[in-house]
Parts: C-alpha cells; sequence; structure tokens
C-alpha cells in the first residue's frame, strides 16, 4: 500500500476539487488538445499549422477545411505573421432533425513569430483545397561576426 506523507495529505482536497473544476469548466471552455472545439454551434477553434524550411525559405500548411479564400486574412507586421478567418454557418432550410452536428463555426487567428531571417516583404499565400499554403523566403544569411575580447 502506497502512503502519501504527512505533509502533503492536506492536498489530496485541492486535487480533487481540480479535477472537479477542470471537468466543469472542460465543458464550457476550449482546451488547447482539440482543434475544434464546441458542440456545432459557433465555438473557439484553432487551425493546425505544419512548418518546415529549406535553404531558401520557411513553409506553412494550414488546415481550413470548408473554407473559402475570402474569409482568410494572412498579415505580416514586425515579423509576426497572423493567419485569421471566419468559418460561417451553412444555413439549411431542410426539415431535418439533427441528432449531432459536430462541425463548428466561428472566428479563428492564429499568429506566429517568424525568424528575423524571414524576408516578411515577400511573402506568398495560397489557398487550394481547403489547405492554405504560405512560403516566406530566407534573406541571405548573414554571416556571424568575431568580436574581439580587449
Amino acid at each position: 500500500m502506497i502512503t502519501t506523507p504527512t505533509r502533503y495529505r492536506y492536498m489530496r482536497p485541492l486535487g480533487s476539487l481540480r479535477e472537479e473544476l477542470d471537468r466543469i469548466f472542460g465543458e464550457f471552455l476550449p482546451t488547447t488538445s482539440d482543434s475544434i472545439e464546441g458542440n456545432g454551434s459557433s465555438a473557439v477553434w484553432t487551425p493546425r499549422v505544419d512548418f518546415s524550411e529549406n535553404d531558401k525559405s520557411y513553409m506553412l500548411k494550414v488546415d481550413l477545411p470548408g473554407m473559402n479564400k475570402t474569409d482568410i486574412t494572412v498579415s505580416v507586421d514586425d515579423h509576426v505573421l497572423t493567419i485569421s478567418g471566419d468559418r460561417k454557418e451553412e444555413k439549411k432550410e431542410e426539415k431535418e432533425e439533427y441528432i449531432l452536428l459536430e462541425r463548428s463555426y466561428g472566428s479563428f487567428r492564429r499568429s506566429l513569430n517568424l525568424p528575423k531571417s524571414a524576408e516578411v516583404s515577400k511573402v506568398k499565400a495560397e489557398f487550394t483545397n481547403g489547405v492554405l499554403k504560405i512560403e516566406v523566403p530566407k534573406s541571405k544569411e548573414r554571416k556571424a561576426r568575431l568580436v574581439s575580447v580587449n
């Protein structure tokens, strides 16, 4: 049998309280573990981003299924790339009864700090089949300068 040292026994009720609060608030507030939150109504969601690089550029791929390019904004300010958009709810006038609606709708905003070697004035974005591809060219790498110590 494992026993808890006396000095930590007072913390057990706090752990139980925290678990209960996490359970209660988890029903209402988004967590960071899932990309889509909510029950099909207006919800908070964060699209997934793949980031890669090669010798010439940094590349991002963002999954934005069900969106149009007119619903997406890409901006760069002070080496911060921001992707934002609004997924609109489809309006149906059919007399269907929904048992479960899992698709979420609402706004998102995702900001990423770009490396100082990024040529922010030459960023290109392309949206095809629900995937936003962003290419950020690299500037010519500056070589490290040796500083003599006196």
